[in-house]
């Protein structure tokens, strides 16, 4: 199916592809949950920015438009919607991650 004009994808990518892509360097992380729930957990280096604030402080967080940028949230719902807003602002190379894991992976 065609996106309509005007109108652009999200990039939506796995736990273990946003691990690979922050090992490899030059990534921007921007954390799209409420105050209480980064201070529960949040990744290395991530950038505290909740969604009613997105517009106001994502330049703060994120100065360089064609950086990557990776946004997460607990589920993936709010970094998506944060991502597209990002797109609409002209951030050019944005994705969301489809869930922050809280706890590791049982072995």
């Amino acid at each position: 199916m065609a996106t309509p004009a005007g109108i652009q994808t999200i990039e939506e990518i796995e736990p273990f592809e946003a691990a690979e892509e922050i090992e490899g360097g030059d990534v921007v992380l921007v954390d799209t949950r409420e105050p209480h729930e980064y201070q529960e957990a949040h990744l290395e280096n991530g950038k505290l920015v909740p969604p009613g604030l997105l517009g106001d402080e994502i330049a703060e967080a994120a100065p360089d438009k064609s950086a990557r940028t990776i946004l997460y949230c607990r589920s993936g719902n709010r970094s998506a919607l944060a991502a597209a807003q990002l797109q609409a602002l002209g951030y050019e190379n944005v994705a969301s991650m489809s869930g922050f894991p809280l706890s590791p992976p049982a072995a």
